[in-house]
């Protein structure tokens, strides 16, 4: 089961050899990109939480939702992409269009050390990958329209 992996040899498989926090210089496995892509596909967004870093942080575009929150409260904080994003999930963006993503506003939040899905119905989101293989932010678009603004 991709889910089911054991979570402490995926971080270790994850960690980067850096101690830069750029989400530019962190490299992703396709194990790990696997598993949030199932996850969300899914609607099973608590299986996210032993991915994520002790404290991540949740931006939600165009709103005045954000800040530091749990990995159980991001992961209830996804809730919103289970109920408004319509399958099926793309996570294979084409780099045309991860770049006009992080061309636009809401830049930091797609650079090559994150996971990006967009919904059938155009809802977004982004996972950024800290340098121990974990996730530290959840960044969620309702619409990928507000990306290119």
């Amino acid at each position: 089961d991709i889910l089911g992996k054991d979570l402490e040899e995926e971080k270790k498989k994850n960690a980067a050899d850096t101690s830069e926090s750029s989400y530019d210089s962190v490299g992703i496995s396709s194990s790990l990109k696997e598993n949030v892509a199932a996850a969300i596909s899914s609607k099973n967004t608590a299986a996210l939480e032993g991915y994520m870093a002790t404290s991540v942080n949740v931006v939600f575009a165009a709103s005045e939702k954000a800040g530091l929150r749990t990995p159980a409260e991001a992961v209830s904080d996804l809730d919103y992409a289970n109920s408004n994003g319509e399958s099926p999930w793309n996570f294979n963006l084409s780099a045309a269009t991860l770049a006009d993503y992080k061309a636009g506003f809401y830049g930091p939040y797609f650079g090559t050390s994150t996971i990006v899905g967009k919904s059938a119905n155009n809802l977004v989101v982004s996972f950024g990958i800290d340098a121990y293989g974990d996730i530290d932010f959840v960044f969620v678009s309702a619409s990928a329209d507000l990306l290119t603004e």
